[in-house]
């Protein structure tokens, strides 16, 4: 949602006028932003009652193993969702540069 926010931002930026399209979108990213981050902190909250019970089960070491899969899991599923950004990027970039490419050769 942030990285959305902020290309809609230079989006606008780009383009001088923000227009009442953008401005709403603009206001609709924001607001779900806020909430996302509302959403985490009470999920994050309930995390920790949650590894307090689990750790009662498994024992100190294999939570500890178990914090770290966890860990690992998050970040592998942020680096994914990075590359997929990224990825789409690149390719809305390839495709303008094509485009572009096809402009000069018509000249």
């Amino acid at each position: 949602l942030a990285g959305r926010l902020a290309k809609t931002e230079q989006d606008m930026l780009e383009m001088k006028e923000g227009g009442p399209g953008n401005e709403r979108k603009r206001e609709k990213l924001a607001a779900q932003l806020a909430e996302a981050l509302r959403i985490k902190e009470n999920i994050d909250k309930r995390s920790t009652k949650v590894l307090r019970s689990i750790e009662r089960y498994l024992g100190m070491e294999e939570m500890q193993h178990f914090k770290l899969f966890i860990k690992e899991k998050e970040k592998l599923l942020s680096d994914n969702k990075e590359l997929g950004d990224k990825m789409k990027l690149c390719k809305k970039q390839l495709s303008e540069l094509e485009l572009g490419e096809r402009g000069w050769a018509g000249k």
